[in-house]
């Protein structure tokens, strides 16, 4: 992990058994909690900055999916969540969960 916050989301996935197996520049592999290794296709990267304050991956999954998944600080991403019932609903037990 390049960093702290990487090492986190590493060893938290791994509780969840899903492991990181390989990457190139186009593709990352993972082992998932089924034992199957599953291959994403990368397809765009948005690094890092100071004013986004998060980075993002865009990944078609296995299935033919488009995925965006985004680290990044807490009161950046949670204040990005939608503002149906629903969302708030997933930002409250969200923030309950950073609280712990």
């Amino acid at each position: 992990a390049s960093s702290p916050d990487e090492k986190a989301l590493v060893e938290g996935a791994a509780e969840y058994k899903y492991t990181f197996v390989s990457k190139t520049s186009n593709s990352v592999t993972i082992r998932n909690h089924l034992n199957k290794q599953e291959t994403f296709e990368v397809l765009a990267i948005i690094e890092f900055t100071s004013t986004r304050k998060r980075m993002s991956i865009v990944v078609r999954t296995p299935e033919g999916q488009i995925k965006v998944y985004i680290k990044g600080a807490d009161n950046v991403i949670l204040e990005r969540i939608g503002k149906t019932a629903s969302h708030n609903e997933h930002q409250e037990n969200t923030g309950n969960h950073l609280d712990d």
